[in-house]
């Protein structure tokens, strides 16, 4: 089954206020009789919780032949004040159920909460269908009951991940054997096993547990003040594919952005390789942003050929919705688009300044190290509009992605693919299977599955493509 696609639901926003509002209609519908406020009421308290680390609602959308992704269902969850996830609200409509999609919209949520500190998740339930789902998702009935609302209180104790200091030398290595001989499609040369297991002893180095068992682990190799690599990394094969391996790659990418690191490193066998687990691995690391750089020859030897992947690190970048149907709009955004090193900087700030958007058009501005304005830095921008006035003929062509901009300091470091993923997921969001944008930039867009259309005469009187974008 192919995955499914979120929104995450953003403050301040009033489409995604609507979007919300109209799933929790029909959640209340079949629980009428335990509900007391109304839809846009519920809404409302749920998507003014949002914004901070910790607290999360997002809509998921199911793939159909056409091409669309409709609403199939939400979350609305927090990490409570004793650091536990607490499942608020989880919610599939009838006839999207028993497909699979709860538990996979449960493993997303999960990985936040991993991702987020907590060691146990908890929620209430009091109906048949509720317990047996939940059980299917690993939860139990702890035999204690709610005092808010006289509930079931059911809960589960998931993975944890800890780092292990220098002087836990021998733990390490001992975490390291007994993942590594678990796996022989992967480790199943006894020496390099225990090249492994003694590297690990001085090495950065993170363990999962669930509970009190070591059940994969991370290992870095430091080479200079500016680079990293993953020495080692394993997870026993019945915890693979609960996103633990994210879980842990993430772990080391924070670990060498603290440092000012710029670059972490992969070894693995290379794709001239048929061995379907290496097949695997690749797949792996290129979900995750590795990018193959080159093919060492004559690193191991002549039957194990070595690909190195890296990845930038760059910085931490969140992208954010901007309330341009309402709300007020941080000056400091306006003013930096007014400093762009592109004339659109001044229209952009026009149309901010003016709330030049209607009805579900909306702005985007990605930010690192924090949230824009005093707590991070602009670093790019880009809106999604029913049409784009720089093209003169360009007919009913609908939606566009406009003004994409990335500062120079931060160009190369895929930012701008992050903004055009968060216009492209909120225009599958409206439903809509098809966007545009119009840029005389050739080789940028091709990369992110745009491909030419046809040309438009611009405003200025020059001929620039059309570009398209096919939302599967």
């Amino acid at each position: 089954m192919e995955r499914l696609a979120y929104l995450q639901v953003e403050e301040n926003n009033e489409n995604h206020l609507r979007l919300l509002a109209d799933i929790v209609t029909e959640y209340n519908r079949e629980a009428a009789a335990e509900f007391t406020k109304k839809s846009p009421e519920l809404a409302q308290m749920i998507i003014g919780k949002m914004g901070s680390r910790g607290r999360y609602c997002e809509l998921a959308y199911a793939p159909q032949d056409d091409g669309k992704r409709p609403i199939i269902g939400f979350f609305w969850a927090q990490i409570d004040s004793n650091g536990k996830g607490f499942v608020r609200e989880f919610y599939i409509k009838p006839e999207c159920r028993l497909r699979g999609y709860g538990l996979e919209m449960y493993s997303h949520l999960e990985y936040y909460f991993i991702r987020d500190g907590a060691a146990i998740a908890w929620l209430t339930t009091n109906t048949d269908g509720g317990r047996a789902f939940w059980t299917k998702c690993g939860f139990a009935d702890s035999g204690e009951i709610a005092s808010f609302n006289d509930t079931q209180i059911w809960v589960k104790q998931f993975i944890s991940i800890r780092e292990l200091p220098l002087t836990a030398a021998d733990e390490k290595s001992g975490i390291c054997r007994s993942v590594l001989e678990a796996l022989p499609d992967w480790f199943g040369i006894p020496e390099a096993i225990g090249n492994y297991v003694k590297s690990v002893r001085e090495q950065p180095f993170w363990a999962v547990y669930d509970g009190g068992r070591a059940v994969g682990f991370i290992a870095l190799a430091e080479h200079n003040p500016y680079t990293a690599e993953i020495d080692v990394m394993g997870i026993f094969s019945e915890y693979q594919h609960k996103g633990i391996g994210r879980l842990l790659t993430e772990t080391a990418e924070r670990y060498c952005r603290k440092r000012g690191k710029s670059m972490l490193l992969v070894k693995t066998i290379d794709f001239s390789h048929p061995d379907i687990f290496y097949a695997r691995t690749r797949a792996f690391y290129l979900a995750v942003g590795f990018v193959p750089l080159q093919v060492l020859d004559g690193y191991w030897d002549e039957n194990n050929p070595c690909l190195l992947l890296g990845k930038h690190l760059g910085e931490d970048v969140k992208i954010t919705a901007l309330p341009v149907g309402k709300g007020n709009i941080n000056p400091g955004i306006i003013n930096w688009a007014e400093t762009w090193d592109w004339e659109v900087g001044k229209l952009v700030a026009d149309s901010l300044r003016r709330k030049d958007f209607c009805g579900w058009e909306t702005a985007f501005v990605a930010a690192v190290n924090g949230s824009s304005g005093p707590d991070g830095e602009n670093a790019g921008f880009c809106s999604l509009k029913k049409t784009d006035k720089y093209g003169t003929d360009i007919g009913k062509l609908s939606p566009f992605i406009c003004a994409v901009y990335v500062e120079p300091k931060f160009r190369g470091q895929r930012i701008s693919e992050k903004l055009l993923l968060a216009a492209c997921n909120y225009a599958r969001s409206l439903g809509f299977d098809t966007v545009y944008l119009i840029s005389n930039e050739q080789g940028l867009y091709e990369k992110y599955g745009f491909e030419t259309f046809r040309e438009t005469v611009t405003v200025t009187g020059r001929t620039e493509p059309i570009f398209r974008k096919v939302l599967a």
